[in-house]
């Protein structure tokens, strides 16, 4: 049986193990054999490159394609608790 958990800014650690919780509470042999990750943000797997197609070409495509998807949406970092600075770098 394959179960699907959609979850936020969780690692792959965490979801291994609550799988393994998962399987250990209901008395069953339940395991995680692999995770796949399908979204980050706006990004689906369908702006994923494949080393097969890792050319030139593809690269500066799929970097139009992300330039696009991220203009005009607010890229500021909201963690207080996070600063940023140039470093002295411009």
């Amino acid at each position: 049986m394959i179960s699907e958990i959609q979850a936020i800014n969780e690692t792959e650690d965490y979801l291994m193990q609550l799988i393994n919780n998962l399987g250990r509470m209901l008395h069953s042999v339940a395991t995680c054999t692999k995770i796949r990750c399908l979204n980050v943000g706006p990004f689906g797997l369908d702006m994923a490159l494949l080393n097969k197609h890792w050319s030139l070409q593809n690269i500066i495509s799929n970097m139009d394609r992300t330039r696009t998807i991220l203009s005009g949406r607010d890229l500021s970092i909201r963690d207080p608790n996070v600063t940023t600075s140039t470093g002295g770098l411009y």
